[in-house]
């Protein structure tokens, strides 16, 4: 996977997490993990082909409620998935993989999900998130 779409709507928001996101990404295309990253507001889809991109990261901005069925494999990271719990299980349910960012909130529960193996924070014991901070770190110290 070297090529990422990061769809996410900043103009009602300019701050919001999919900034991070986008600037995080960016950087692991200088230290050369991935060949590019292109941030996409949801309007700007329909001049995307597919096959543009080999991953389509949907970051939640608290307004999109659809994607487009052809541009895969589709990730949604779930940012406010506590506040409008209706859109963000629509979207979960468009997209081939699911993430939140509220621990109580387990929406592969609520949705049948495209593809068997899902990653959940929620699920990792405190020994794993204190191993993947170190790892993080690591990471960072080798950019």
């Amino acid at each position: 996977m070297k090529r990422i779409a990061v769809i996410f709507d900043n103009q009602l928001r300019p701050e919001t997490t999919g900034l991070y996101v986008r600037r995080a990404l960016g950087e692991m295309v200088q230290a050369g993990f991935l060949e590019s990253v292109e941030h996409l507001l949801p309007g700007e889809l329909d001049r995307v082909v597919a096959g543009q991109f080999d991953l389509f990261l949907y970051v939640d901005d608290g307004i999109q409620n659809t994607i487009r069925e052809d541009l895969r494999p589709a990730v949604w990271w779930g940012i406010d998935s506590h506040l409008d719990f209706e859109r963000c299980l629509k979207m979960a349910a468009q997209c081939d993989v699911s993430f939140t960012a509220q621990r109580e909130l387990n929406l592969t529960d609520c949705v049948p999900i495209r593809i068997s193996r899902i990653v959940e924070r929620s699920q990792r014991s405190e020994a794993e998130d204190a191993s993947a901070t170190k790892r993080h770190k690591f990471s960072h110290k080798l950019q």
